[in-house]
């Protein structure tokens, strides 16, 4: 991403709070683009490996606030 210094992962999510996708974002780059796999509401980023250290993955639901 640009001008990010630091790596991260994003996670696509629906208007349910489903996870569609989650990818490693690289830091300094321009040229990628990062697109989830269906129509997504929100995308969620943190630092990378924090969605695998917390066991989440494609298919589980966040809590999202009414």
């Amino acid at each position: 991403m640009k001008d990010t210094h630091v790596a991260l992962s994003i996670a696509f999510l629906d208007e349910r709070g489903t996870v569609l996708s989650i990818q490693n974002m690289e830091p300094e780059q321009t040229q990628e683009r990062y697109r989830s796999p269906q129509p997504a509401m929100y995308a969620l980023e943190t630092v990378r490996g924090w969605f695998s250290a917390h066991g989440i993955k494609r298919g589980d639901k966040v809590e999202l606030p009414p």
